[in-house]
């Protein structure tokens, strides 16, 4: 009697090994994401939404399958037994996931201004196609109070004009004549 007592216990416990060792492999959920990591459920079998705009991927459930990424040729609830196939089931819930919302640039966008009292500028400066020293000057203006941009201003490009013409060297000195001291 003990003997067939470790015999059963062996038996389910291997039993209860084979069990979890065959779920545990199974990467495919069981069910489809809900309202997370930009995924959205719908909790019935209504395809009326389908395909959503923006949508990159889908998850849909039917009977005892497993998860699937795309509709079977000839949709769900196909006539013929659930048991054979998924395409034969009643679709029980769907999920779609959107694309991530682009990412922002740290470029914030200003109305122009028109008229404004207090500009606070940054000149950057470049050689110009002649040699010339250049500049572009980008200007922001500021409130007075809370140093918080209002609007910007165009940039302005600029350049110190190249004289053609090269300065001559200055003439050499002219000596002074050489005279002799009478000391009056």
């Amino acid at each position: 009697m003990k003997r067939i007592g470790v015999l059963l216990g062996f038996a389910l416990a291997l039993l209860l090994m084979l069990t979890v060792s065959a779920t545990a492999g199974d990467p495919r959920p069981k069910t489809c994401p809900d309202n997370w990591d930009g995924w959205t459920k719908i909790d019935n079998g209504d395809l009326s939404l389908y395909p959503v705009d923006g949508a990159v991927e889908y998850c849909f459930k039917a009977g005892n399958w497993d998860t699937v990424g795309s509709i079977p040729d000839g949709g769900f609830g196909q006539e013929g037994s659930c048991n054979d196939g998924i395409q034969f089931c009643d679709l029980s819930h769907w999920s779609y996931k959107l694309a991530p919302p682009p990412t922002p640039t740290n470029t914030p966008e200003y109305e122009e201004c028109s008229e404004v009292e207090w500009l606070v500028g940054v000149e950057v400066p470049y050689t110009g196609p002649n040699g010339e020293e250049c500049f572009t000057q980008h200007s922001v203006a500021v409130d007075k109070y809370d140093s918080e941009v209002i609007c910007e201003v165009d940039d302005i490009d600029y350049c110190e004009p190249v004289d053609p013409t090269p300065t001559p060297p200055p003439p050499p000195p002219t000596p002074t004549p050489n005279v002799p001291d009478t000391g009056w």
